[in-house]
C-alpha cells in the first residue's frame, strides 16, 4: 500500500467546514449542489504528508500559502478539517474557479498528501502523489 493510502480512511472520515457549509464525502448520490456549482478546492499547507507540526508553524505556512493565493489573484476563504472527536483539526482554504491540475500542483509545493476538489453534485479526494482521484458525493451535514 502506498504511504498515502495509509490516511485514506482518516480523509475520507473527516468533515470539512469551508463557507458555513460542513461537508462529508458520500458514496450515494445526495443531490447537494455546493457553492452554487462552481469549482472548488479545499486545501491546507499545514502539517505536510500529515506529520503534525507545531502550531506556530502551521500558521506560517498558510500564511505563506495565502501569498500563493494573492499572487495569482485567487478568491479564497477560510476552511478547516476535523475528525469526529477533533483531535485533530487542521486550517486550511476553500479556493474557486481554480483548475484541478493547478491546485494539485501547489498542494505538492506544500507536501500535501491529498485534496478536496468539486463541482456542482460532485467532490473528490485528490491524492497529489499518487495522481490519483477518487470521486464522491457532497453530504453537507
Amino acid at each position: 500500500m502506498h504511504p498515502d493510502q495509509i490516511f485514506r480512511k482518516e480523509y475520507l472520515a473527516t468533515t470539512y467546514h469551508a463557507a458555513g457549509l460542513a461537508i462529508r464525502f458520500s458514496k450515494q448520490p445526495t443531490g447537494q449542489v455546493l457553492f452554487d456549482g462552481r469549482r472548488f478546492a479545499l486545501i491546507s499547507a499545514q502539517n505536510p504528508r500529515s506529520t503534525p507540526l507545531e502550531p506556530d508553524e502551521n500558521l506560517a505556512r498558510n500564511e505563506i500559502l495565502k501569498t500563493v493565493f494573492w499572487s495569482k489573484g485567487w478568491e479564497y476563504a477560510d476552511s478547516h478539517g476535523s475528525n469526529a472527536d477533533l483531535s485533530w483539526v487542521e486550517a486550511g482554504f476553500v479556493v474557486w474557479d481554480v483548475a484541478l491540475e493547478e491546485i494539485i500542483k501547489v498542494a505538492r509545493d506544500f507536501e500535501q498528501n491529498a485534496v478536496m476538489y468539486g463541482q456542482g453534485e460532485k467532490i473528490a479526494l485528490c491524492w497529489c502523489f499518487l495522481e490519483e482521484t477518487e470521486w464522491f458525493f457532497p453530504e453537507v451535514t
